[in-house]
């Protein structure tokens, strides 16, 4: 584990997760599958590690605190999101290079609010890839509510049953009356509910799972990267019904894999880099391709050159707008937990507290 609490076989996993969707961005003919197999593994990692908070926080406090849990979500992500959305609206108000300047009020309401999943908004052409973000931030408007109540009422399995089954259900229910065809459950809000629930059962069963060996972890590996060759993924129903809860499986398996690596090795450096950077990454590929691929004429060299221009402006960002913040919600945090601290010494020191015996039972319950 590296410093500030990182495990670094999970930003190797995140390394390997963008590299995946920057070769679908820059050669979409080459690898069509690898930008689903990308957003699979982020989608279920985060469930795994925002599960994570919210469970450790219930078993230590006693309860949750949402505006915390809320705040340190846009302590992450905004900045550099903010960021991003304003060179957009620079580059194409100036000069129109991708050809949006007509959506670029619109595009910066969608983005901020986190509504880029929803169909037929007018939001631009680079900067479509913001849906991921929308579902995640949707998906974690429900979810601290939901699982909080499962634990205390020990219902943490039902909860993931039915969250399974509702996932199903929705999805059969839309393959059957969206006139447009699979497509146009890509980007919908429902269609990756699963991947997250893969990586939050991951974690509230992780002590009672066997510890994923390299073998496992190989096996996963080679199915996620069969996926990523897979021709017009996108337009099949099996990509939804069977592709999405087994990459959120396979990638279960490779989060369990890589949770229990301390370190990685050398070789592994520069993945764990772009793992580190991959939040940026991800924001300014998408604007960054298109604008190279504008001002070369369509030059194949475009998409290459995008991979290195990628990473300068996330690493850019990742010192100059996300280190700063996450030094600011520590601080933060780090009040909170004095704070708490405080008001069980006196707690203590005070008047008798109620029994516990009636109190929610914590931890991961039976069911």
């Amino acid at each position: 584990m590296s410093s500030r609490g990182r495990v670094e076989g999970l930003d190797v996993l995140r390394g390997v997760a963008v590299g995946l969707v920057l070769l679908r961005h820059a050669w979409p003919d080459l690898f069509p599958g690898a930008g689903i197999v990308g957003v699979t593994i982020f989608f279920t990692l985060s469930g795994y590690l925002i599960t994570g908070i919210i469970r450790r926080e219930v078993e230590q406090t006693g309860g949750f605190s949402y505006r915390r849990f809320y705040r340190n979500r846009a302590l992450r992500l905004l900045p550099a999101l903010v960021a991003v959305l304003a060179v957009f609206a620079v580059v194409e108000l100036a000069t129109n290079l991708a050809g949006q300047a007509q959506r670029v009020w619109s595009t910066i309401a969608i983005g901020l609010l986190y509504l880029a999943d929803v169909p037929r908004l007018p939001i631009a052409d680079n900067m479509s890839h913001l849906w991921t973000l929308a579902v995640e931030e949707q998906f974690y408007l429900v979810w601290p509510t939901a699982l909080l109540l499962a634990i205390r009422r020990g219902r943490v399995r039902r909860l993931l049953i039915w969250g399974g089954s509702l996932w199903l259900v929705s999805c059969l229910a839309l393959l059957a009356v969206v006139p447009e065809g699979p497509l146009h459950l890509y980007q919908l809000p429902t269609t990756w509910v699963i991947t997250m629930l893969a990586g939050a059962a991951l974690n509230l069963y992780r002590d009672r799972l066997p510890a994923a060996g390299p073998w496992a972890a190989t096996a996963a590996g080679l199915a996620l990267g069969g996926m990523c060759f897979l021709p017009e993924a996108k337009e099949q129903a099996a990509t939804y019904l069977v592709g999405a809860p087994l990459t959120g499986l396979a990638s279960a398996v490779l989060i369990s894999f890589a949770i229990r690596r301390a370190a990685v090795s050398g070789g592994l450096v520069p993945l764990r880099w772009l793992g580190l950077i991959s939040y940026a990454a991800y924001l300014w590929n998408f604007p960054v391709l298109s604008w190279l691929v504008a001002s070369m004429d369509n030059d194949p060299w475009a998409a290459l050159l995008s991979l290195p221009a990628t990473v300068a402006m996330a690493t850019l960002s990742w010192f100059a707008i996300e280190r700063p913040a996450l030094a600011w919600k520590r601080r933060l945090d780090h009040r909170h937990q004095h704070t708490a601290l405080v008001g069980r010494s006196a707690a203590v020191d005070g008047p008798p507290v109620p029994s516990s015996e009636h109190e929610p039972r914590l931890g991961l319950p039976a069911g």
